[in-house]
């Protein structure tokens, strides 16, 4: 878990009532298509348990992660809703399945075996849901065997195959090959349903899918599988609210004469006869990704100053020129957030917003507001 208090000056501040609320977009989007909420990584930096709990109360009633630990702190953490483990589980874990009541993912027939054994050392069925690989060539049974897997899957004492589901590379920039995804996926359904097989659940749509493969949500499907537009993010403007915001307090404030540089490897150098250099106590230890040195903004008081110097483990410096608002210090800072997006703070280091909220470390604690 993160830390929910700490001394430090630099927080992350998550925004509860943002998060239901773009959930409830998602909802408007699909047409009330029931969401499988995407809770990995903790819950993208978030913290899984917070955002699970929160999505609960807006009627989620299934999320996915990507390992059995993370399954786990949910369920000891009070989650009850359904759970997919969108990956596989070691031998040594898959008791864990039974005993957490965890619904597991089938990447291939070998694999089922393993489950089917489990289970009926277990005496318990299994609930799972087949990963098949449309296009992605990643996880999954080729969706070109796909029919004659499935058949074996299901013959398998102990494992209820419950769904199928697939995942998009591209939704955001290919929609031909997105389409034909879909066209895979709903045939294989189909086919299994003509050879008297059901299949009760089946998903493919992710956050991009969402926005722009309309056909990914449409009636063959059961549910819709967001994870980053959750928290705020997509593409492109669709009327989602920021989640995250990273801030902190300037811890000092220093006048610096021409031709002094800053921090290390100089390679900022003072131009005017002073500058004031603003301290702030986050680095590259906290996600402030050194790749983007000289790159960032920050806002202070409603204004964007320049990051300048390199960014440091644990510090990074801003300049102020000659500080025409008087900041002082122990005000606050957003690096990113409300007025400066999380996207424009990702592109400045070269990095995707899925990494920067997984690259906030725990030493930073998350602060909620929003909650009821």
């Amino acid at each position: 878990m993160f830390a929910t208090e700490s001394f430090r000056p630099t927080w992350v501040e998550i925004d509860l009532s943002s998060l239901r609320k773009n959930a409830q977009t998602l909802l408007s989007r699909t047409g009330g298509k029931p969401l499988i909420a995407v809770v990995k990584a903790d819950a993208y930096g978030h913290g899984a348990v917070r955002v699970a709990k929160a999505l609960e109360k807006e009627g989620v009633n299934f999320f996915a992660v990507a390992t059995l630990d993370e399954a786990i702190e949910l369920r000891e953490n009070g989650v009850n809703s359904d759970i997919l483990i969108l990956g596989p589980v070691e031998e040594r874990g898959m008791d864990s399945l039974f005993t957490y009541r965890l619904v597991a993912t089938v990447i291939s027939s070998s694999y089922a075996k393993s489950l089917s054994e489990k289970a009926k050392k277990q005496g318990q069925s299994l609930r799972v849901h087949v990963k098949i690989d449309t296009g992605m060539g990643r996880l999954g049974i080729r969706y070109d065997e796909a029919p004659e897997r499935l058949e074996e899957i299901m013959s398998l004492e102990g494992l209820f195959l419950e769904g199928i589901f697939s995942h998009f590379p591209s939704a955001d920039v290919d929609r031909d090959f997105s389409e034909e995804q879909v066209r895979r996926l709903k045939k294989i359904r189909e086919n299994m349903r003509l050879a008297g097989k059901k299949i009760s659940l089946c998903h493919i749509a992710n956050s991009e899918g969402i926005w722009n493969i309309p056909s990914s949500f449409g009636e063959e499907f059961t549910h819709v599988r967001p994870g980053i537009s959750l928290y705020g993010v997509a593409s492109s403007e669709r009327g989602l609210l920021p989640v995250m915001s990273l801030r902190t307090k300037i811890v000092q404030i220093k006048p610096l004469r021409k031709k002094e540089t800053v921090s290390y490897l100089r390679q900022y150098v003072v131009q005017k006869e002073r500058e004031y250099i603003a301290v702030l106590p986050l680095g590259y230890a906290d996600g402030v990704s050194t790749c983007g040195s000289g790159k960032y903004e920050v806002v202070i008081k409603g204004r964007r100053y320049p990051q300048v110097g390199r960014v440091c483990m644990d510090y990074m410096m801003v300049s102020l020129d000659d500080n025409p608002d008087h900041i002082e210090e122990g005000t606050e800072v957003e690096v990113f957030g409300s007025f400066l997006s999380l996207q424009e703070f990702a592109h400045k280091s070269s990095r995707i917003p899925y990494e920067v909220m997984c690259g906030v470390s725990k030493r930073v604690p998350r602060w909620y507001k929003g909650e009821e």
